[in-house]
């Protein structure tokens, strides 16, 4: 069957593949992500290097009907002779690259994981986008770091011809094509921690709820991003035969210090905690409070009963300070107001939080959908545990991942590049089209009408008697006319 063709210029401008003898070797599709993969022939009177300057273009198939039916980029670009294969290809450029190693820096840093400076071509990115590449190495110093990503960045920044000795006796050249969902996995992905806090070794004490003059501790603290506190770590010890309650409150902040205006709160019985050492305690402050990122909040201890001086609580500090994120101080019941510690220092704590998929979703999107024109997520969504905590990974492995969390509902996700290059994410409905085949072979609509060749049937049901499976990937073959389905 006749497949249309045409590329599509940075600039937007669309032009059929300028060789009358192109044709359509094979097309795929995926439920992560949509248009996958395409392989195109271009015809033996093809010039490789003139192909080479599609390298990055837009790629639009069409059927004989003049459907719309596959969308994504040239990828590659080969010719196949008697002389063996040549090839210019996006896969292995790299215009942005940094080294990841172990320290060999005397001291506290040896042997740490580091990620060298990263250093970038801003040519090559101006005309193909950014695509970094992390090398993974093993123990050096910063400077050979810094000049291997050098020496990798210079082999790598543009695509160079690649020849590989296997001759074939018929010439052809070839495009290969690729969906665009793959582009998210040209940028590298952080997520923003969900835990936070002060965890060095202890250096101070304090004491509270045994006198006016410390009724009260209160450390402020400043979420990076937004997000549903679950629970929160303190290292405390008690103080005589304390019978009431430890307290714990998150509260908003008011000019510098605690408002007063209670957002969640804890107790903690005073048999949970230890009389002879400073041990960490967990409590739990539910999933109902959200807490906005960049907004500064106060955790504030006391105990629930009056002052008593011969018992009461003490919590573990830092007085080294390696909390910059806020600061400590006391409640002063003698001047009903809230003052500084003295001598200065940070409470020791761990902060836990859930975040939704939507907002890891536009995350990843912020910082990995460069060649992509919009997000689009057609879900409801709910807090969720974040598997994504300080792992440095390509964007489409983390997206895969959040689709794998599903939604609020558990429902599994899917996510699709649509023709508009804007990333749609949506749980599939009951409602989904049903396909079978027939004894030829041939791929049909629940009516029995042959389905519209060179279409995606991905997200649809296969019916087989009484076996009914999810249509997840497709690969359609122009000669055969026929399907292979993964389900």
């Amino acid at each position: 069957m006749k497949l249309g063709i045409f590329l599509e210029s940075p600039e937007g401008q669309v032009l059929p593949l300028p060789w009358q003898q192109a044709s359509v070797r094979s097309l795929s599709w995926n439920l992560a992500g949509g248009p996958q993969k395409a392989l195109i022939r271009a015809g033996s009177e093809a010039d490789i290097e003139s192909l080479a300057g599609y390298l990055g273009w837009g790629m639009r198939i069409f059927n004989e009907t003049h459907t719309l039916v596959w969308w994504g980029f040239v990828e590659e670009v080969s010719l196949h002779d008697s002389m063996g294969r040549h090839c210019y290809s996006l896969k292995e450029m790299a215009n942005r690259v940094a080294v990841s190693y172990r320290s060999q820096a005397p001291g506290a840093d040896f042997g740490a994981k580091v990620l060298s400076p990263w250093v970038e071509d801003l040519a090559s990115q101006s005309n193909f986008g950014v695509k970094e590449l992390i090398l993974k190495a093993g123990s050096m110093g910063a400077e050979e770091a810094l000049i291997l990503s050098q020496r990798t960045l210079a082999q790598r920044v543009f695509p160079r011809e690649a020849i590989v000795a296997s001759p074939v006796k018929e010439k052809e050249v070839l495009l290969q094509g690729k969906g665009w969902f793959s582009t998210l996995a040209w940028r590298n992905y952080r997520s923003t921690p969900t835990v936070f806090g002060n965890m060095p070794a202890q250096s101070g004490s304090a004491s509270f709820g045994m006198s006016a003059f410390c009724q009260s501790l209160a450390q402020s603290f400043r979420p990076a991003v937004g997000l549903s506190v679950s629970f929160v770590d303190l290292r405390l010890r008690k103080r005589g035969s304390i019978a009431d309650s430890l307290l714990v409150q998150i509260q908003a902040d008011s000019q510098g210090r605690p408002s007063g205006n209670v957002l969640a709160s804890a107790a903690c019985s005073p048999a949970l905690i230890s009389a002879e050492a400073y041990e960490w305690l967990r409590l739990s402050l539910g999933m109902d409070l959200h807490l906005e990122g960049m907004t500064n909040y106060w955790l504030v201890l006391s105990r629930a009963g009056a002052l008593s001086g011969g018992e009461g609580y003490t919590a573990a500090l830092d007085q080294n300070l390696h909390y910059p994120g806020g600061v400590l101080m006391r409640y002063n019941q003698g001047s009903s107001a809230w003052e500084n510690l003295e001598p200065e220092a940070d409470l020791l704590f761990k902060m836990g939080g859930l975040r939704s998929t939507s907002a890891m979703m536009h995350e990843l999107y912020a910082a990995c959908g460069q060649k992509l024109k919009g997000l689009i997520l057609e879900m409801d969504s709910s807090a969720q545990i974040s598997c994504l905590d300080d792992k440095v990974e390509d964007g489409q492995k983390a997206m895969r991942h959040l689709l794998a969390l599903g939604d609020g509902a558990l429902n599994p996700l899917f996510a699709l590049v649509d023709a508009q290059r804007q990333l749609r994410v949506f749980a599939l409905d009951s409602a989904l089209p049903s396909f079978h085949y027939d004894n030829h072979g041939q791929l049909l609509e629940k009516s029995g009408s042959v389905f519209e060749e060179a279409d995606s049937p991905v997200g649809g049901m296969l019916k087989q008697g009484f076996r009914h499976a999810l249509i997840r990937g497709a690969i359609f073959d122009p000669l055969s006319r026929q399907y292979c389905l993964e389900s």
